[in-house]
């Protein structure tokens, strides 16, 4: 349960996010800057929080290499997939095609690592794409480059939850893991940034209250608790619980900014609940089975 509650938090302050973002973007920061500050600014608090605490930032090689493949292909090249699809699609419908993820991590967990997949898993995917498809507001047309770009970030964004699992850095701390990803997001987004000549300092404590909060809420607290729910119940359950994430997004927006919700898109975040119930039945069912073979055997 602890997992599934942290990645359930991670989720909420993830889905607040885009309304901080789509602020900083009314106020006329371009989206490249607002992704350099906000990695930026995680990265220099995590790396405050591991100087104070005296933690160590040392690393073998092994987990260095995993460290780079994992920030660039997998953390760096998310961000970049995902933004460059906000340049021909809308953001809501370009993150519904992004949170195609989960289904890439089921897929790669079964055909890599041959993960067995319960009845119960399939049906929390089945339901999540349903979800999803019931979400996509699809009236302002289709951008097949759109389209591909936001599914990239998907597939490499499955890449950056599996790794945090599956390789040498399930050893690592959830924070020596943010400090090293961040450091190298933001290497790739201020070079981007300088190359288009869209590097803007933020003008007003609006414009910084709001990447403080992307930053800080929507980043290192967001991503602590996602990699912490990763490593206790899986990369699998914790992809499809994070499933919450547009969920909460479409409420913000509502609140905020008075965004109708329709009885399709009602419809859509009944079906990605449902998705949540049935990982955190199929994790109950897993412990049980657990428990009764130590029981069993002793």
């Amino acid at each position: 349960m602890k997992g599934i509650i942290a990645v359930g938090l991670a989720s909420i302050a993830y889905g607040i996010m885009p309304v901080f973002t789509k602020d900083l973007i009314l106020q006329g920061m371009p989206t490249v800057s607002v992704v350099f500050y906000r990695f930026l600014l995680a990265h220099l608090a995590i790396g405050i929080y591991l100087l104070a605490s005296k933690k160590r930032l040392r690393v073998t090689k092994q987990q260095l290499k995993d460290l780079v493949v994992l920030g660039v292909a997998g953390f760096g090249l998310t961000a970049f997939f995902l933004a460059s699809s906000y340049e021909t699609l809308p953001v809501g419908l370009a993150t519904m095609f992004h949170f195609t993820y989960p289904i890439f991590v089921v897929l790669l967990m079964i055909g890599v690592f041959h993960e067995k997949a319960s009845g119960m898993k399939w049906l929390a995917v089945i339901s999540a794409v349903i979800g999803l498809v019931l979400l996509m507001d699809l009236s302002g047309g289709l951008s097949v480059k759109g389209i591909t770009w936001a599914v990239l970030s998907g597939i490499t964004y499955a890449v950056y939850v599996i790794g945090n699992r599956e390789t040498s850095l399930r050893e690592l701390p959830a924070p020596q893991i943010l400090f090293y990803v961040t450091l190298v997001s933001v290497f790739f987004f201020g070079l981007q940034a300088i190359w288009k000549g869209q590097l803007v300092v933020p003008s007003n404590v609006r414009a910084w209250g709001d990447l403080l909060f992307i930053s800080q809420v929507s980043t290192v607290f967001a991503l602590l608790l996602l990699t912490y729910g990763i490593k206790t119940i899986g990369a699998t359950k914790a992809s499809m619980i994070n499933m919450l994430e547009p969920v909460v997004g479409m409420v913000s927006g509502m609140l905020v900014y008075g965004e109708r919700l329709d009885f399709r898109s009602g419809l859509g975040c009944m079906a990605i609940f449902l998705a949540v119930v049935c990982i955190a039945f199929d994790g109950a069912a897993e412990k049980k089975q657990v428990l009764k073979m130590k029981k069993s055997m002793g």
